[in-house]
């Protein structure tokens, strides 16, 4: 939840990002809810943000690395 962790509170409050900003959860994005970005947004900026399971960062940076 984007509401749980301070380096999303910060920038939504000072409006740096908007709440729209925020399009999808790693929950939604691991079921095939919300796809992630496409090829063609390849200038785009992608933050994966963990609210304190350890298991997340991992599988994250496992696909970063290509595991």
């Amino acid at each position: 939840d984007s509401k749980e962790a301070g380096d999303t509170l910060q920038p939504l409050a000072n409006g740096t990002i908007e709440d729209d900003d925020i399009i999808a959860d790693l929950f939604d994005l691991a079921r095939g809810q919300q796809s992630g970005r496409l090829p063609a947004d390849a200038t785009t900026i992608t933050l994966f943000k963990s609210v304190g399971a350890a298991l997340e960062d991992l599988a994250a940076a496992e696909l970063a690395v290509g595991s």
